[in-house]
């Protein structure tokens, strides 16, 4: 009887490690599906972006020996031009008359300089009148002074421009006023190129 006892808890013992053995199987068998899929369910980790290349620093420009030459020449060029500018409007201003009177020590810009002796004395002939208006259609010129300045119908005279004669011969003609006068214009007489223009000076010239 009591060999049948022992047989009996011997056999309970084996189905209960028996049990233990397969719920310990199960419960690892359920631990490595979990884990699964927790892999599953994890998001992909993006890569880490490479470092970008350091840009290497540009190189110091080295200055063109030729650029520099012409950027001289440029600045020498703009010089001379301005120069030739000031010059101009000086010679201009002397023509003109519009300079100023020159001080004590200073040098008279507008004495003339280079003029032949002709060209002298037609620059220092003594104005009698000026052009006020011509009309070359009409064939006679308008002059600012008649009989106040002892002008009469039938005399000649030249009309200079600066220290050139613009118009051989011009003749007064019958409309002499007192202080206007109406004087024909041969156009043989004009020099070449040239036309009468206000403020031409009519002078006596032989």
């Amino acid at each position: 009887m009591k060999l049948e006892h022992f047989f009996f808890g011997l056999f309970a013992l084996l189905l209960a490690a028996t049990g233990m053995l397969a719920m310990h199987y199960r419960g690892e068998l359920m631990y490595e599906r979990r884990l699964s899929d927790l892999a599953r369910q994890a998001p992909a980790i993006p890569p880490s972006p490479a470092p970008a290349a350091a840009t290497p620093a540009p190189a110091p420009a080295v200055p063109d020996p030729a650029t520099a030459e012409r950027a001289a020449l440029q600045r020498q060029l703009e010089q001379a031009e301005n120069e030739k500018n000031l010059l101009s409007s000086q010679v201009k201003e002397m023509q003109s008359g519009q300079t100023a009177a020159p001080g004590p020590g200073e040098a008279d810009l507008t004495a003339p300089v280079g003029l032949t002796p002709t060209q002298l004395k037609i620059k220092e002939a003594p104005a009698i009148a000026k052009i006020q208006q011509y009309l070359p259609d009409q064939g006679f010129a308008v002059l600012d002074a008649g009989s106040a300045r002892g002008l009469k119908p039938g005399q000649t005279f030249a009309v200079r421009r600066g220290h050139f004669i613009v118009a051989s011969k011009i003749e007064i003609g019958e409309t002499v006023e007192e202080s206007e006068a109406i004087a024909g214009v041969n156009a043989s007489s004009l020099q070449p190129g040239e036309t009468l223009k206000p403020g031409d000076e009519v002078i006596k010239w032989d």
